[in-house]
């Protein structure tokens, strides 16, 4: 099931792109670092991650509005430590990658001829494909309590597969350099707590992401046509 909708994705791609310059104006390739948690449980703290993907914009008021549809490979998750006096630590490390497609409304301002500043904001759909995470437990007075599992992030006793979230930001394109700021919020409780078995059950919030992209913009305008990059 999987490779059929990697294929489907694919192929739809693929059709997007080769009537894209006759449809919208700009697409553009983008990646970055991201900082994610999760929202709802003591004892969490930020992890480290990456995304990478492309962008594509269509003209619905020039130099002004856009709207612009994009496809990501993100990685998202979260660590936790939690301290039991006397008796154990338990220690979490969620890893977790999504396919995001983000829907956003963007509006684009000419600072000046080679310059814009740009203000985003829409929801994206946001699906689980893999990951692996880590569950450990240190006894501190009995060291048969001390043991590591490690689980795939998307089973039974891991997140649930699909996310809609919430992503407004801020950008800064100089010609078809561009950089931005984004912050995604997650509107479903990620962890179900009732599949999950043991300690590892002990979470349930949603997705906190900081994201901070690196873009070049490919325009479909000449020379003669100039249009603003995000």
């Amino acid at each position: 099931m999987k490779k059929i909708t990697l294929f489907v994705v694919l192929v739809a791609l693929t059709t997007f792109a080769a009537h894209a310059q006759f449809l919208f104006t700009s697409a553009g390739v983008r990646a970055g670092a991201n900082l994610t948690t999760i929202q709802g449980e003591m004892g969490t703290q930020w992890k480290p991650g990456f995304h990478v993907g492309g962008v594509i914009d269509y003209e619905i008021k020039p130099n002004l509005f856009y709207l612009q549809g994009g496809v990501y490979l993100t990685q998202k998750g979260y660590k936790s430590e939690l301290e039991f006096p006397d008796a154990y630590t338990q220690k979490l490390n969620f890893t977790a990658f999504y396919a995001e497609v983000p829907i956003l409304a963007v509006l684009k301002w000419k600072l000046d001829k080679n310059s814009t500043l740009s203000f985003n904001l829409g929801p994206s759909f946001n699906i689980g494909l893999f990951g692996k995470s880590e569950f450990s437990q240190v006894g501190e007075q009995f060291p048969e309590d001390t043991f590591t599992e490690t689980f795939n992030t998307f089973s039974d006793q891991g997140f649930k597969r699909f996310d809609i979230s919430a992503m407004m930001g801020v950008g800064y394109a100089w010609k078809q350099y561009s950089v931005h700021f984004n912050y995604d919020y997650g509107f479903l409780i990620v962890g179900d707590k009732d599949k999950m078995a043991g300690s590892k059950g002990a979470f349930s919030g949603n997705n906190i992401a900081l994201m901070l992209t690196f873009g070049y913009t490919f325009n479909f305008y000449t020379e003669d046509e100039p249009t603003a990059s995000n």
